[in-house]
């Protein structure tokens, strides 16, 4: 049945009489425009009069007309998304919308479902393209980023389609975590969870929005380690260790600045007749993997450093001494070495014991990961870059050279003794001495 070319609306509540015409580009009806009469039946006369002789203000009645296709051109579900950005970008030059509103592609997938396959170390196509290109990525890496984004962006973010984030949203994003009082590292690496994947997706098409620009990078000045003097060193290592393997794991790293996932992952093929193989860290997660940088290196090892460590995993005390290349730093598991709180907790126990308790430990920020700082610090101040890099497997040379600017307790009274021997210096015959470690 078609519809009628007019409905007339009786008046209620002291309105006038109505009309809507029908629009006969959409079949629905306009809004009613007024006639200017209670009477219905006067009502009828009245649109009877403007079809037969014209709609007095006929240009509003078009502009109603027009406002009505448009509207109804809308809310079909022909209308694309191509032709929702059109009428996006004309509200905006008109000034009804600020830049920033963006659309709602549902065609673009959820940020907290792109990003959990992203970092998902199985199925990423990110992580498959990084093993293709012969770059390193991490399994421990992927989990821990994962875990970053779930625990602070996908509550405010998660739920926003990639298409409707921005730099700027995704920086005041960043500021309210800062708000919160999140630390510079932990925001920087809350950035990289999300960002990374919404550069990964702007280089594959997926949005437009180039994510390379203009995001926040946090960088306010962190703790730098501490590091045991070297009268401190030598007291440490006169105390009494509860665990051998726990001394020893200590001791060699202040001797080769080894980390401490590379001497957990330390086998008894990695011990050379004056060298030390480090080939390999061990990661809770992962199991044994590659160094920080992906490279192996090869250390000095002291002849009575290398006589401890063959004795340690040989002793009968070890049973797996008789495995096939067992860890040095054994478990209670033939393929796990020694847990790493076990030596942080020794260590922590060691220091206690030269007088210096955890409020201080703490307020000098002194973690087995010193020894590290401890070795590149001698490095740094008494050989070659080059060769204090090699020791220490550093690749940055900035972050190496930091490492010059710490000054321990006996800096002060060196210099004053390299001073007074200044005044009474006679030129020699400078000979080449080898690099002892302590």
């Amino acid at each position: 049945m078609s519809k009628k070319d007019y409905l007339i609306l009786s008046a209620r509540n002291g309105r006038h009489c109505a009309v809507k015409f029908l629009n006969s580009a959409t079949g629905k009806y306009m809004p009613a425009v007024s006639l200017g009469t209670s009477n219905k039946k006067e009502a009828q006369k009245i649109v009877i009069d403007w079809l037969k002789n014209g709609i007095p203000d006929k240009g509003k009645i078009q502009e109603l007309e027009a406002r009505d296709y448009v509207f109804n051109l809308i809310k079909r579900d022909s209308f694309t998304l191509e032709q929702a950005d059109e009428v996006l970008k004309l509200l905006k030059l008109r000034g009804f919308l600020s830049e920033d509103v963006q659309l709602k592609n549902a065609s673009t997938p959820l940020l907290k479902d792109y990003v959990s396959e992203f970092w998902d170390f199985e199925k990423s196509l990110y992580v498959k393209e990084k093993k293709l290109q012969g770059e390193k990525i991490g399994f421990s890496h992927c989990k821990s980023m994962i875990q970053l984004a779930r625990k602070h962006a996908f509550p405010v973010l998660g739920d926003k389609h990639l298409s409707e984030l921005s730099v700027e949203k995704i920086n005041a994003f960043l500021l309210s975590c800062q708000d919160k009082g999140l630390a510079s590292r932990t925001i920087n690496n809350i950035s990289v969870s999300i960002v990374k994947p919404l550069k990964f997706a702007y280089e594959k098409k997926i949005i437009k929005e180039d994510f390379n620009i203009s995001l926040y990078r946090f960088s306010l000045p962190g703790r730098d380690r501490g590091i045991l003097t070297r009268e401190e060193t030598a007291r440490l290592f006169a105390a009494e260790w509860k665990d051998k393997k726990s001394y020893l794991a200590s001791l060699l790293a202040s001797q080769t600045g080894a980390r401490l996932g590379e001497i957990q992952a330390l086998r008894k093929d990695d011990i050379g007749l004056d060298r030390l193989f480090i080939r390999h860290s061990w990661s809770d997660i992962e199991g044994l993997k590659s160094t920080k940088t992906g490279e192996s290196r090869v250390v000095p090892l002291m002849p009575e450093m290398r006589e401890a460590l063959l004795d340690l995993v040989d002793s009968d005390s070890n049973p797996w001494r008789n495995s096939d290349n067992p860890f040095i730093f054994w478990s209670a598991k033939p393929s796990i070495p020694i847990h790493r709180h076990t030596l942080n907790d020794a260590f922590k126990e060691a220091l206690s014991q030269i007088g210096i308790d955890e409020a201080e430990r703490k307020e000098r920020n002194i973690v087995f990961h010193s020894w590290r700082h401890y070795v590149a610090t001698y490095l740094a101040n008494n050989v070659k870059k080059r060769t204090g890099m090699g020791i220490t497997g550093h690749k940055d040379e900035r972050t190496f050279d930091g490492y010059s600017d710490h000054e321990v307790d006996t800096d002060f009274d060196e210099k004053m003794e390299a001073l007074k021997g200044l005044v009474n210096y006679t030129p020699t015959q400078q000979k080449k001495e080898k690099i002892k470690f302590s």
